[in-house]
């Protein structure tokens, strides 16, 4: 009777480890990437508040690098 609660729960402790992890790893990456493009300002923001920093400096800053990796790619470059 208690198996199938007891794996529960380690699929809980499982997913919310995973979540967490992957989160670190986000604002980290978004924190090394803020003084590496010596935007202070956003490496003090995402310290401040890291998950929802990480997360604004993505979609406002890092997503931009993105789509001008994308532009470059559809100019004159012709794919096999």
């Amino acid at each position: 009777m208690l198996a199938p609660i007891f794996s529960l729960g380690i699929v809980l402790v499982m997913v919310t480890l995973a979540t967490y992890v992957f989160s670190l790893g986000f604002i980290v990456w978004m924190m090394i990437d803020s003084l590496m493009n010596k935007k202070i300002l956003w490496f003090i923001g995402i310290v401040i508040f890291p998950l929802v920093g990480a997360i604004v400096y993505y979609f406002t800053e890092k997503k931009h690098d993105y789509a001008k990796i994308v532009s470059n790619d559809h100019q004159g470059h012709n794919h096999a």
